[in-house]
């Protein structure tokens, strides 16, 4: 296949237990189909497409799928695509994106693409500024070319211009740098996460500006906490995450680490005003809907992999939230691929799931 070509729908109505609400199931080819996930938007013209990945010629390309006919159009023809660090700016109409070792820019609309950067490796996953003209990722610091030797061995956050301006390391720390997403509405912030076992990283979400020189730690990681999954809600206004407490058991002289207490929380950019909710299982990732009031998870407090389900959670009470469930996903080898999200308008959410033995992809009404 090639670019700008034409599919014709693969949509169809989806009964199965598994769904408790109305749901289409948008992909039905065969091969791994799944959309945007981590945190870059999926959604294009105001909700009324959606964008995403497909191997179905053999190698990962991007595709973007008109939600009112279902019919779907190849946006890129190539074999050497990281899928996973994609990011889409809607109001640059392109798709950033590493292709081997280079970040490439694709307009979805004339499939222009361009070449931004290419140092001779691959970073981690992208993201892009709200105005499209910066992208930043985390990398090895020995894979920058020239890189300061204070840096070596540690990690670096690299900020890329889109518009030929050149590149630079923000900063760099002693931890993977991971999760690197821009704020929606400010184009000088960052929030990125330190990765590593909870109990070796005391700090996980932290925050900066695209210099480097502004910010800091995000939120007040207590000492048996563990957080992740930090993401900007889409008013840029707050900062959400999930994450847990816990604890350690003996038993019989054998210490055991073990979750006590599952969690979300919400905080400013600047990390005032923090609250936490206690859930009554784990979250898995999570993203908040456009009125900024519900959440929908990837896990659903169910631990067994075949009673995961994609969730709503409702604040409720002082400091406790529910789940609803409504789609028994049962993802098996890539519960991060689940990714759900709110198509603007709050009415329908759009998920992942490979419980068929390969990823398509699901679109769920919750209106």
């Amino acid at each position: 296949m090639a670019k700008g070509m034409r599919l014709t729908s693969e949509a169809k109505k989806f009964a199965a237990d598994r769904a408790l609400k109305p749901t289409i199931q948008l992909t039905d080819n065969g091969f791994s189909n799944r959309h945007f996930g981590l945190w870059s938007p999926t959604f294009s013209s105001g909700g009324s497409k959606l964008l995403f990945i497909s191997d179905r010629d053999g190698a990962p390309n991007f595709y973007q799928m008109d939600l009112r006919t279902f019919e779907s159009t190849q946006i890129t023809d190539a074999k050497g695509i990281f899928a996973a660090g994609a990011w889409y700016v809607d109001s640059a109409r392109e798709i950033f994106y590493w292709e081997r070792t280079a970040i490439k820019a694709v307009n979805i609309d004339t499939l222009e693409e361009r070449i931004i950067y290419d140092e001779g490796y691959q970073g981690g996953p992208l993201s892009a500024s709200a105005d499209g003209a910066l992208v930043a990722f985390g990398t090895k610091c020995d894979d920058i070319p020239g890189f300061d030797e204070e840096c070596d061995g540690r990690w670096a956050l690299m900020v890329v211009s889109t518009r030929g301006d050149g590149s630079h390391p923000a900063l760099n720390a002693p931890f993977p740098i991971n999760g690197v997403q821009f704020s929606p509405t400010d184009s000088n912030m960052i929030i990125y996460c330190w990765e590593g076992a909870a109990r070796d990283v005391p700090q996980r979400i932290w925050t900066s500006n695209v210099n480097g020189v502004l910010g800091g730690p995000l939120g007040q990681q207590g000492p048996n906490e563990a957080r992740a999954g930090a993401f900007f809600t889409v008013s840029g206004e707050r900062v959400g995450y999930y994450g847990s407490r816990f604890g350690i058991r003996n038993s019989d002289g054998a210490f055991f680490v073990e979750e006590t207490a599952w969690t979300f929380g919400l905080m400013k950019p600047d990390g005032s005003g923090e609250t936490q909710f206690e859930c009554h299982g784990p979250t898995g990732q999570c993203q908040m809907n456009y009125a900024e009031d519900i959440l929908v998870c990837s896990q659903g407090a169910a631990p067994d992999p075949g009673s995961q389900a994609v969730a709503l959670l409702r604040p409720v009470g002082r400091g406790g939230a529910v789940f609803d469930p409504i789609f028994y996903h049962g993802a098996k080898d890539r519960l991060q691929w689940v990714a759900p999200r709110f198509r603007p308008g709050d009415e329908d959410v759009v998920f992942t799931s490979d419980f068929s033995g390969h990823a398509d992809i699901f679109l769920t009404s919750v209106a």
